[in-house]
């Protein structure tokens, strides 16, 4: 169990043939109307594609949740994608960026958590909005009403909608 702080950080150490250490940032997710239970995040290593949890207890200390959340079906050429950073919102989603392995096309999908912490998505390639300016990080508005990605390119703010197939899509701007 590691003691959870606001936003959470968590080291952790991968071994291969050589010792690296990441910083990964754990977004706090608050599936339960505000309730901060669960934090999420993801990466792909070695084109290992892994979202993973915690379950912050009362006494504030996180415990990692057991699950396996598959990636959107329809990639291109079905090569799969590979999953970065976390932005849950207070209306009970999780936005995660993923990218085609081989292409590179960045897209959201979006996970449901259950009360379990569970994490499951009816996204696929078409109906994943697409980012346009690269993933550096992901952030959900207060309101869960909006989510900014900022990449390399710039930033790239989309809505989330409560009765579409998806629920984000890109906020255009109007000129």
């Amino acid at each position: 169990m590691v003691p959870a702080k606001s936003p959470f950080v968590l080291a952790l150490s991968v071994r291969l043939a050589l010792s690296y250490t990441f910083i990964v940032r754990i977004n706090s997710a608050r599936p339960r109307r505000g309730s901060n239970t669960f934090a999420y995040s993801s990466y792909c290593a070695l084109l290992d594609p892994t979202i993973y949890g915690f379950k912050r207890s009362s006494n504030g200390t996180l415990t990692a949740l057991n699950i396996l959340p598959s990636m959107p079906q329809g990639s291109p050429n079905n090569e799969g994608y590979c999953p970065f950073k976390a932005a849950p919102d207070t209306t009970n989603h999780v936005a995660i960026p993923v990218s085609a392995l081989y292409n590179h096309v960045w897209q959201l999908a979006v996970y449901t958590p259950d009360a379990s912490g569970n994490l499951t998505t009816n996204s696929t390639s078409s109906n994943m909005p697409k980012v346009s300016v690269g993933v550096n990080d992901v952030s959900a508005s207060p309101s869960g009403k909006y989510l900014a990605v900022g990449g390399i390119s710039g930033l790239q703010i989309f809505q989330r909608r409560k009765r579409s197939a998806h629920p984000i899509t890109y906020r255009r701007r109007n000129t």
